[in-house]
This record gives C-alpha cells, sequence and structure tokens, in this order.
C-alpha cells in the first residue's frame, strides 16, 4: 500500500496571484481554481494518483473525481484552507500499474481480478510467436502466491504438446479457447509495496521461464 503521506496544498494571494504549498514548496498559481489534473501535475503525480481533499478544521475527507475544481481561498484567516494528499493505491491497483508497465494494453475484468495479455512473446519452436495469456490476481489474505496461467490454443512445441496444461480449461471471463499451464513462482517474498517484493509482473515475467522449458 502507498502510505498516506500529507501533501499540504494551501492558498495565499499577492498581487491577484495564489501560492499553492506543496509539501512546503511554494509555488507560485495564477488562478482562483485549481482542478484535480492540476493538482498531480504541480505535485508530480503519476496521472492515475488518487487525490484526496481533507478540510484541515474538520479533518473531513473528499477523494477528488476528474472533473472536480477547488476554489482557492487567499489569505490564512479567510474561509477554509484546503490540504491535498495522495489516496491510498489498493493493492489491485498497484499491481496493474506495474504490469501495465510492460504490458500498457492489457485488459482488467474486476469480477475475479482477471488480467488478460494479448501480446505475450513466444520464443522458437512453439507455433506462435505471440499468444493470449490470461491470469488471476490473488484474492484474500495478502502474500497469497498466484498460480496457473491460461493460454488462448491451440499451442505445440515442436510439434508436441505441452506438458503441465489442461484444456480445455473452463472459468476464463475473456473469449477463446483456453487452455491451463500448472505454474507456480520460484518463492513468493511479499512486500507491502508491490514494487518492493514479489508482485504480479514479476509473475507474468516468468511465464517467459516455462516457455523457455519448452513442451
Amino acid at each position: 500500500m502507498t502510505a498516506q503521506t500529507p501533501d499540504t496544498v494551501s492558498a495565499s494571494a499577492s498581487h491577484h496571484h495564489f501560492y499553492i504549498d506543496l509539501e512546503g514548496d511554494e509555488r507560485p498559481w495564477p488562478h482562483g481554481t485549481i482542478t484535480t489534473a492540476q493538482v498531480r501535475e504541480l505535485a508530480g503525480w503519476p496521472d492515475d494518483q488518487q487525490i484526496v481533499l481533507v478540510d484541515q478544521y474538520t479533518n473531513e475527507e473528499s477523494p477528488l473525481a476528474e472533473d472536480t475544481v477547488v476554489e482557492l481561498v487567499p489569505g490564512k484567516s479567510f474561509g477554509r484552507k484546503f490540504l491535498f494528499k495522495r489516496g491510498l493505491l489498493d493493492r489491485t491497483e498497484a499491481e496493474l500499474m506495474l504490469i501495465r508497465k510492460q504490458w500498457p494494453d492489457l485488459t482488467y475484468e474486476p469480477v475475479g481480478q482477471w488480467v488478460l495479455i494479448t501480446d505475450y512473446s513466444l520464443p522458437q519452436p512453439w507455433s506462435r510467436r505471440t499468444v493470449s495469456i490470461a491470469f488471476q490476481i490473488p484474492a484474500g489474505p495478502a502474500g497469497n502466491p498466484p498460480y496457473g496461467f491460461y493460454l488462448d490454443g491451440p499451442i505445440t512445441c515442436a510439434a508436441q504438446p505441452p506438458t503441465n496444461f489442461s484444456s480445455p480449461a473452463p472459468g476464463v471471463p475473456f473469449p477463446g479457447n483456453w487452455g491451463l499451464f500448472s505454474w507456480a513462482p520460484d518463492g513468493w517474498p511479499w512486500a507491502e509495496e508491490p514494487a518492493d517484493g514479489a508482485n504480479m509482473r514479476s509473475f507474468a515475467q516468468s511465464f517467459a521461464q516455462r516457455f523457455a522449458e519448452g513442451a
């Protein structure tokens, strides 16, 4: 999970210009309003980073929608002061962000937490150069390792059917002729932040090891 570090964004006015306080770094802002996207851009946060608005007087937290426009209040003694902070990234969202760095066109099905990659590369002598791969992000307690991945067949390697591959395999929510490869990661050193330990991108990358083994 991403830690909720407060990122204070208070506004003061001078000669009709505002200064936005981002974690103690005051930056001039020429407008009396600021949007969710502008907060991200000013802070240098990712485009998909959730932004939470906190009323510093009541501590009420409100996640900002993409189309939210916040009116800035000049001077510390007038009206409300505002605190913007990064929202917690759900573990699944964090995993998907990592996977998308390598496979940006993946498809995600929330029911069952399924991931579809349609351009997974295979080496020779497999019968196809690219295939569609599907797998599930584990539900349940943190640290549960994933198991198995699905391939939209048919597929052979040097004219031989692959071992430890069951076809057909029901339950995949994407159209196709799916079979299941029995496959498990070699250890699963879980960490609070997916990028700091075992994660679903490294699991997907490990499929290449299975294909390198041949049939």
